[in-house]
């Protein structure tokens, strides 16, 4: 037999799309309408992972998602053929790509304190996600090293972000969404929140294109990239935010005590706010700024965008949006109550909720219906069928041979009296002829044998008489046939384990009703063995204790706490964080000497070295832009930046090192 070719035995690998690990329903050499993966596709970015690439035991398809700190990939799980989502540690301002276009290397020796910083941070934000169980958080399944970065596999969801759902088409106006609807998205999305606070952590960086929207039409929290920024007290962390969403504290270089839980509830109320109203906020900094100055703010209320907004939503709303923190909801559960009970005062006014009572009527027994029929029963007394006995007066005629066999003539009588199609009238009024039918012939036939004792042939035909009430009486209601059923829970230790179902397709929880059978469990934590296995449930109310075994335990280096700052501190850092509020303003208006100027006279305010801080970082985002610009071929763009960079920082390595560049590429 002859061997197959190459291209036959590649078959089976082209059947599903390399990109988004979909079904091939196009042409090979075209372009995968879901993920808009093409073979050999030009122009792809040098800082993504190859498509394809392989990373202990997952398979990277096309991104999913980039932000500052990480780039997320869809992924495949070889081992239990499953897709999953990849996220790679990838500080995009401090690193790059090696020419294996796999291994992340340094863009400075500078940045490799902060690099190493980041990175132990990242795995040790996967171990504390990882513990969080909620279904409205994204759950973390594995993290590990590799190419000098670190990975973390995540749950994949089908569906999209919800900030591209919000996106109108071209030309038309932003799609605001009910605000019942929106609530009832959120407000689970907040219980899991709470829950990440619990912890220690917050997200910091809340906005729609960090909400996934499932095909179930649930939200998930994506991303907790942000969230390593507060588990310590390093001095350099970068400042990581999106415009719009983010509260004034976040703008504040170094002041990670002044944020909190109600950093989140900004963001929070921020995204409803854009659900509602289809718009997105002012920037807090500006807001700040017109305070300070006495301005009114630039933020208009919900209802002026929706009169028909419930004054109590839109007061929680304007709670939440303060421009001061201490001004805002203090935890996730206080904003969480005045929301929810907008939600419940406004479902008693509406008409549907008392129709499902009228609906689950039906159970009040139609089939016992049949006890009416007893009060037909009595209309045999009826003065009506009495007239018929006049019947007998051709009694006389019995004497005639012929009419004796006629006794035998009332049994059949019985038998139609279970016919069921009958009318129950009609039918009561066939048995009240025959009772009085059958009364007539006895009086018959005890006038002709006188004062004979009744002969047995009466006693027999009574019987079907009384028969008739008997055969009518049982309803056609058979008793409910009760599956048996069993309820599961299962007993982790730890008791923070991740409990899956894996042949069933509803969620574990506690108490789960399940049919008895054989049911494929796994358990999980981070930090043990993953326990695999099948058990039987019989019916009834099951526990399962499963203890899992701990693995070698990895210890991270805890960060220092730093004292609590003084009085005359706090106020001399307030002044610094508007003075580089400032700077960082002038900046963005290209307005280099004089943020220069603003950077100098901050010094004087500066204890901790912030000044020096905010320049590097400055620095570093002005070359990483220059370097982007040159990878997209817009040479223009990036001189541009680089005059910028001399005006700014003309003695840094960055710029030395990226006007070197430029001049080899002339």
């Amino acid at each position: 037999m002859t061997a197959p070719s190459e291209e036959t035995r590649a078959q089976p690998v082209e059947v599903t799309c390399p990109g988004c690990f979909h079904p091939r329903e196009w042409d090979v050499a075209g372009v995968c309408p879901i993920c808009h993966y093409r073979a050999g596709m030009e122009g792809r970015s040098a800082a993504l992972l190859p498509v394809g690439t392989q990373l202990k035991g997952y398979v990277v398809g096309e991104k999913l998602g980039q932000g500052g700190f990480g780039i997320t990939y869809r992924g495949f799980d070889v081992t239990l053929k499953m897709k999953v989502a990849i996220k790679e540690y990838y500080p995009s301002e401090l690193v790059g790509r090696s020419t294996d276009r796999k291994t992340v290397v340094l863009n400075a020796h500078d940045h490799e304190d902060l690099f190493r910083y980041g990175l132990r941070t990242f795995l040790q934000e996967a171990q504390t996600v990882a513990q969080l169980r909620h279904p409205h958080l994204v759950r973390v399944l594995n993290y590990f090293e590799l190419n000098d970065t670190a990975y973390l596999v995540m749950d994949y969801y089908e569906g999209e972000d919800l900030g591209r759902h919000l996106k109108p088409p071209k030309g038309q106006a932003g799609v605001q969404t009910p605000w019942r609807r929106a609530l009832k998205l959120l407000l689970p999305v907040l219980d899991g929140l709470r829950k990440v606070h619990q912890a220690g952590f917050m997200h910091r960086d809340l906005k729609p294109g960090n909400l996934y929207l499932t095909n179930d039409d649930e939200l998930i929290v994506l991303d907790f990239g942000s969230a390593r920024q507060v588990t310590g007290t390093h001095t350099r962390s970068l400042l990581i935010f999106s415009e719009g969403y983010a509260p004034y504290e976040q703008y504040l270089q170094g002041h990670l005590n002044r944020q909190g839980p109600w950093t989140d509830i900004y963001g929070a109320a921020a995204t409803l706010y854009f659900m509602l109203t289809a718009r997105r906020l002012p920037s807090a900094l500006e807001r700040k700024q017109n305070e300070l100055l006495r301005q009114p703010d630039p933020l208009q209320p919900a209802r002026h965008w929706i009169p028909d907004l419930p004054p109590a939503l839109d007061a929680a709303l304007r709670r939440a949006l303060a421009v001061e923190p201490d001004q805002r909801f203090q935890s996730m559960a206080e904003f969480k109550q005045p929301l929810e009970a907008v939600l419940t005062a406004e479902e008693p006014t509406r008409p549907p909720p008392p129709q499902p009572k009228a609906a689950s009527e039906p159970p009040i027994k139609p089939p016992p219906t049949p006890p009416p029929k007893p009060k037909v029963a009595p209309e045999p007394p009826k003065p009506k069928p009495a007239p018929e006995p006049p019947k007998p007066k051709p009694a006389p005629e019995p004497p005639k041979p012929k009419p004796a066999p006629e006794p035998p003539k009332a049994p059949p009588k019985p038998n139609a009296v279970p016919e069921r199609s009958t009318p129950p009238k009609r039918r009561t009024a066939r048995v009240a002829l025959a009772v009085i039918g059958l009364a007539g012939l006895g009086g018959w036939f005890w006038w002709k044998s006188g004062v004979s004792p009744p002969p047995v042939p009466p006693v027999v035909i009574a019987p079907p008489v009384v028969t008739p009430p008997v055969v009518q009486s049982p309803p056609t209601v058979a008793p409910p046939v009760v599956e048996p059923r069993a309820y599961l829970t299962i007993k982790p230790t730890p008791a923070t384990a991740q409990i899956r179902i894996m042949n069933i397709g509803p969620s574990y929880r506690d108490g789960i009703e399940l049919t008895p059978g054989d049911f494929d469990l796994e358990v999980s934590a981070p930090g043990y063995q993953t326990y695999r296995g099948w058990r039987t449930l019989a019916a009834g109310v099951q526990e399962v204790a499963i203890v899992l075994q701990p693995n070698t335990p990895v210890s991270l280096p805890v960060a220092p706490v730093a004292p609590p700052p003084t009085a005359a501190d706090i106020a001399r850092q307030k002044e610094l964080d508007l003075q580089l509020a400032v700077v960082k303003k002038l900046l963005e208006a290209r307005r280099i000497p004089a943020a220069r100027r603003a950077l100098d006279d901050a010094k004087s305010l500066d204890r901790e070295g912030r000044v020096e801080t905010f320049r590097r970082e400055q620095t570093t985002v002005m070359q990483a832009t220059a370097l982007l610009f040159l990878e997209q071929g817009q040479r223009t763009l990036a001189e541009r930046v680089l005059n910028d960079l001399k005006q700014w920082d003309p003695q840094s390595p960055e710029y030395q090192a990226l006007r070197e560049r430029l001049a080899r590429g002339r």
